[in-house]
């Protein structure tokens, strides 16, 4: 509203002026039309100024605002040798009003880093680093380069091949040198030696033997004087009288073959332990010995993560006497890791002896990465024994070989004259808690087993290779004993034991073993380096019921032994009340088991139930005889007369094709001497009970009939030799006629 004259008067016209619609179309981009209300006449500069206010008003509503758009870093890349610096730009672009001020960082300061304020990048190590700009007034915003650190032209080392060389005055062989570094550098060495009327090398590197002593053969590099490798060489007599024996203070399992362990931290991991340590097998030592009669000398050496913490690199020894040389483990980071001990003598007959070095790595007490049982066993102790590697030697506890192992619960002594040695070779199991092995007499029962110690293992030294006794700690946990009995079992502390059925099964089915179960204790045959079969030498591992089925918890070395016999007396019946296997002692002074046992199990979530396991199809079969024996109490043919009291052979089925017996017994591959032992209790004719003995698709006896054979109640016994391809011993008894009978099953080691 206006007022002219004193007087108001209403607007209601309006009008569109070119001035103001010039305003408008300049300023707004939506180019909508500007409304101006006034009053007749108008004048000039009011419609002027109309417009200017239109466009100021359009300005302020659509005036860029204050922004930093674009950070650019000039150049976008650079390549610096080490310790070399270079000034980075940065261009800093935007609207409005803004500052270009940056700061400045590096995403790697090992490779370059850089001033905040001035951009100036510094190389540090080989390697690549991207260098940022970052707007301080829009953190937002930011540009970067990529700057690659490369070594300068330069020697960084040498290395000489052989480390050591012995050889007889008269002799050559030839060092080989190896110059590393960064950028365009020469490679050739000169060569120098300590002591030319020792050893003399030529500019190619090959090394004359001039005389009996120790020189040493240098190797420098043309292009940077200051870096430099050395080798030793030993000059013997050929003439000389000196012996090197040597003798590995482990006491083995291999002469040649030192193994260690080392674990970093505690069982928390809060402190580092203090190395070497008592508790680990940090420090194995060999025994050098003059056998000889001239003085002899012994310069040791040793390659990867292993020292010579004596810190004596030469030895002389006089005839007759001897010196230790110690060797430890140092290494971290890989579960196995390996070298050599290298011994250059005067001996020439042995110039230079190389003994193995293996050592397995865990970074704190019972942690993962903890060393497999197949890695420990044959990486790090030496053996070439077959054994599965990592998960696939989890059976959940079920009975089956693997590999070399030996299905034996009971073993006998190989040389009745001589001592069982039993030594423990390694411990992974919780840390402070000792471990017991002992033996028993195979029993007729698991109540009736008369358990006696062998040997203890340190509770300090359970997470350790060679742990030591814990009756005495300057001892080993290895003895030689005396088994109990003829044929025994074994047992650690008092819950694992050598004989399946004996264990507690429940973990294992749960954990989904098909059974049988309850194989914690396991063997196989012992296999040296070479792969050869160590006689009469078998490793004892084992794992705790339930826990994760590695079997690395306790292992055992154990020597001048056998398998025993498998011997079952089949038909032989069991009370509800016995767990595992029952048996009955023959005359022959040998306990012979049922062909079947009782176990608890309580499936997850569910009720405790009792189990039978049967070695038999169908599992219908019952003993026999089910009603008072017809014969008397003597049993013409055998003085084994208990084993003939008792069959299976009625598998309950009317049918003539169903009355098929058929025994699974898990075995080792090979094939086995079988007796079986037959009576038939009730046939009076020949032809009333005929039947077929197979394995698999080989016939092992053919139409059987017993009574043709000895008559009614005496003892038949024939012998086949059984084929195990599969890890079982397959034997079937199919009947033509009436049903198969089968009183005892003897199954021989070949």
């Amino acid at each position: 509203m206006l007022r002219r004259n004193g007087t108001a008067s209403d607007l209601t016209r309006t009008f569109r002026t070119q001035a103001a619609s010039a305003a408008c179309r300049t300023c707004c981009s939506r180019r909508e039309i500007c409304m101006v209300k006034t009053v007749q006449p108008v004048k000039t500069y009011l419609v002027a100024t109309l417009a200017a206010l239109a466009l100021a008003a359009c300005n302020l509503n659509n005036a860029p605002s204050n922004a930093v758009t674009k950070v650019t870093v000039n150049p976008a890349s650079a390549s610096l040798t080490k310790a070399a610096t270079k000034v980075f730009t940065v261009n800093v672009t935007g609207t409005g009003t803004y500052t270009k001020d940056v700061t400045w960082s590096s995403n790697n300061v090992a490779v370059a880093t850089v001033d905040p304020t001035s951009g100036e990048v510094t190389a540090v190590s080989n390697g690549t680093a991207t260098i940022t700009a970052t707007s301080t007034f829009d953190t937002s915003k930011t540009g970067t380069a990529s700057v690659t650190v490369a070594g300068s032209n330069s020697v960084t080392g040498v290395t000489v091949s052989p480390a050591t060389l012995s050889l007889q005055p008269g002799a050559t062989d030839t060092l080989m040198a190896t110059v590393q570094g960064t950028g365009s550098y020469a490679t050739t060495v000169t060569w120098t030696s300590s002591n030319t009327g020792i050893a003399t090398v030529s500019a190619s590197g090959v090394v004359t033997a001039v005389s009996t002593g120790t020189a040493i053969i240098t190797a420098k590099s043309t292009a940077d004087s200051s870096k430099s490798a050395a080798a030793q060489v030993t000059v013997g007599n050929a003439n000389s009288l000196a012996r090197l024996t040597v003798t590995n203070l482990d006491g083995g399992p291999f002469p040649a073959w030192l193994s260690f362990n080392k674990i970093d931290r505690t069982k928390d991991g809060s402190t580092t332990i203090v190395q070497p340590s008592a508790a680990q097998h940090t420090i194995s030592r060999v025994q050098l010995s003059n056998t000889g009669s001239d003085p002899l000398l012994v310069t040791p050496s040793v390659s990867g993560n292993f020292v010579l913490p004596d810190g004596v690199n030469q030895r002389t020894i006089a005839p007759n006497q001897s010196v230790t040389v110690s060797v430890q483990f140092t290494g971290s980071g890989s579960t196995v890791q390996t070298g050599t001990l290298t011994l250059t003598s005067t001996d020439p007959t042995k110039p230079s002896t190389s003994l193995k070095l293996a050592g397995a790595w865990q970074p704190t007490i019972e942690s993962n990465p903890e060393p497999s049982t197949a890695q420990l066993i044959n990486q790090v102790l030496g053996f070439k024994t077959v054994i599965p590697s990592g998960a696939a030697i989890n059976e959940a506890g079920r009975v089956f070989a693997q590999g070399d192992e030996v299905i034996s619960p009971y073993w006998q002594k190989a040389d009745a004259a001589k001592a069982v040695n039993v030594w423990q070779i390694a411990s992974y199991h919780t840390i402070d808690n000792p471990a017991t092995l002992s033996w028993y007499a195979r029993p007729t029962s698991k109540g009736s087993a008369a358990v006696k110690g062998i040997v203890a293992s340190a509770g300090s030294d359970a997470q350790a290779l060679f742990p030591r006794n814990n009756a005495d700690l300057s001892k080993a946990a290895r003895v030689d004993g005396t088994p109990p009995g003829k044929t025994f079992g074994f047992r650690v502390d008092g819950s694992e034991w050598s004989d399946p059925s004996f264990n507690l099964h429940n973990p294992d089915v749960n954990a989904g073993c098909t059974g049988p179960c309850g194989q914690h204790l396991r063997f196989f045959k012992a296999k040296d380096p070479s792969g050869a079969v160590m006689p009469n030498t078998y490793l004892l591992i084992m794992d705790y019921s339930g826990i994760n089925y590695d079997y690395n918890d306790n292992i055992f070395l154990l020597s001048n032994l056998k398998p025993a016999p498998v011997l079952i007396d089949t038909g032989l019946g069991i009370d509800a009340a016995s767990r595992g296997n029952v048996g009955v002692l023959a005359p022959d002074n040998n306990v012979w088991i049922s062909d079947q046992y009782n176990y608890d199990f309580t499936p997850k979530g569910g009720v405790a139930t009792v189990q039978t396991y049967k070695a038999f199809t169908p599992t219908e079969a019952y003993n026999e005889p089910n009603i008072s024996n017809p014969c008397g109490a003597d049993v013409p043919g055998t003085t084994n007369d208990v084993l003939y009291k008792t069959y299976r052979g009625n598998t309950s089925k009317a049918t003539p094709d169903d009355r098929t017996l058929i025994y699974n017994v898990p075995l080792e591959n090979g094939t086995y001497p079988v007796t079986l032992h037959f009576i038939d209790l009730y046939s009076s004719t020949v032809g009333q009970r005929v039947f077929d003995v197979t394995s698999g698709s080989t016939t092992l006896i053919s139409n059987l009939d017993i009574f043709s054979k000895v008559g009614a109640c005496a003892a038949y016994d024939q012998t086949v030799n059984v084929p195990v391809t599969n890890g079982v011993m397959n034997l079937t008894f199919k009947a033509s006629a009436d049903y198969p009978a089968i009183a005892a099953i003897e199954i021989n080691r070949p």
